[in-house]
């Protein structure tokens, strides 16, 4: 099978020579670059041509490094799902497993909505094998990345970009673009391009084909500075990183999300990258306001204060630290508990804070702080409500009998936390839940278990 825009073979003569000899140059660095990866990995593959690249040179050098293949259809028309259906059956046809997926719902036309789908999947995948995401960004991804970095007035800790050390595997962020194109075409590989790499709506699209094509030819030594201040950018993340986790040996334990002895004694100068390095451990992206306020905040020592720094997280202050919480909006129906639990990388943080309430993605005890939480359905976590009801093993009731039951005072039910589906309540913990959408639907899902921090 071949994608509709996949390169046509080489022609004879001095031609067909160089495009020979760019394609053996391409095999030696994909073939370099795949080896280097020594322990198995889930291969994100998007059917274009860097990733197929990437997928058959891994099958042809570095098989056993082949956990398994992911492809996600987003969902945005005919290209995307010819190129699933051509990663999935050059999959088959090579002996390689391969699991794909559908997005379920319509997603916003947007980039950010396109890789939090991609990657709640590729998450849920790489968690369920118990190793990591690789994917195939090129050196001219890197660049790119730098060059919206530098657009949106990132700090240094943004950067670094795609070089930043994290959990994901990038073997080709060495190898330039034309080489992975190179290899597609002479291997005559079936990928589909992405209709949105030449969309001009897209930023990355617009800094792909005009402004950096421009910078590139006044200065032809752009590209290279922008890959070197990248990782200059990720070599400094790496030593703070080490001087953030040199500040808690012999730190006490404790319950609070971030420790004293996180910030204790650190000058105005360090406080700013050392919160940056505190709450990415949370999952949460500060921009230079949260920062600034944080930097002050951390003067207070007021236990129950707090300040927001991004979205719906703030950071509360409580006896021997800091705890990082998220909350929903006054008045909002609710937040999908999904999107807490990937944030642009395969990431669940150890706890979903809500008020006084956490959440753990773990076993608990049979009982009604613990449940068995579908997986494959959009879970919306809110606030109870007047009128709210839940189904038993006798019938529906309302919420408010439980509460009464179990001694809850009606100045604590108004921030009491319940977990839907839809309209139907699946979920009030420490008070009531309905298993029966689990047995219904076959999705046993995954085990959480909530905890209630009466401190607040």
């Amino acid at each position: 099978m071949r994608g509709k825009h996949s390169a046509p073979e080489a022609g004879a003569g001095a031609g067909g020579d160089t495009v020979r000899a760019e394609a053996r140059r391409a095999a030696r660095m994909l073939r370099a670059a795949v080896q280097r990866i020594d322990a198995p990995v889930v291969l994100a593959v998007s059917g274009g041509a860097d990733s197929f690249a990437l997928l058959a040179a891994m099958q042809r050098w570095a098989v056993d490094a082949i956990a398994c293949v992911a492809t996600f259809d987003h969902g945005t028309g005919d290209a995307a799902t010819r190129a699933c259906d051509a990663v999935a059956a050059w999959c088959r046809a090579h002996g390689v497993p391969v699991l794909r997926e559908r997005a379920t719902q319509p997603l916003a036309r947007s980039e950010a909505a396109w890789r939090r789908a991609r990657w709640a999947f590729l998450g849920r995948v790489a968690a369920e094998r118990g190793v990591p995401v690789a994917t195939a960004h090129t050196r001219d991804d890197q660049t790119e990345s730098v060059c919206m970095r530098l657009l949106r007035g990132s700090g240094v800790r943004g950067l670094a970009a795609l070089a930043a050390r994290g959990p994901v595997r990038r073997p080709l962020l060495r190898v330039p673009r034309s080489a992975t194109r190179a290899w597609a075409a002479a291997q005559r590989l079936p990928f589909v391009d992405d209709p949105a790499n030449a969309d001009p709506r897209f930023l990355r699209t617009r800094v792909r084909h005009a402004l950096l094509p421009a910078l590139v030819a006044h200065d032809p030594a752009f590209a290279d500075w922008l890959v070197a201040l990248g990782d200059r950018a990720a070599d400094w993340r790496t030593t703070l990183a080490a001087i953030a986790d040199a500040r808690l040996v012999g730190a006490p334990a404790s319950a609070a999300d971030i420790p004293d002895a996180w910030c204790s004694a650190a000058d105005g100068a360090l406080l700013a990258p050392l919160w940056a390095e505190a709450l990415a451990r949370h999952g949460v992206t500060l921009d230079r306001r949260g920062t600034d306020r944080l930097v002050s905040f951390t003067t207070e020592r007021r236990t129950g204060r707090e300040v927001p720094v991004s979205g719906h997280v703030r950071v509360r202050r409580v006896r021997d630290g800091w705890r990082v919480v998220r909350v929903a909006r006054e008045g909002a129906v609710g937040a999908p508990l999904a999107a807490w639990m990937v944030e642009g990388a395969p990431l669940v943080p150890p706890r979903l804070a809500w008020g006084e309430f956490s959440f753990q993605n773990e076993e608990g005890a049979p009982d009604a702080w613990s449940a068995r939480l579908p997986r494959h359905a959009a879970l919306v976590l809110r606030a109870w409500r007047p009128g709210d009801r839940i189904a038993g093993t006798h019938g529906t009731r309302r919420v408010v009998r439980f509460f009464q039951e179990q001694g809850i005072p009606a100045t604590l039910r108004r921030t009491w936390p319940v977990i839907a589906i839809g309209d139907e309540i699946v979920w009030v913990p420490g008070v009531a839940r309905n298993d029966a959408h689990a047995w219904m639907t076959g999705d046993r899902g995954d085990g959480w278990h909530c905890e209630r921090r009466a401190d607040g």
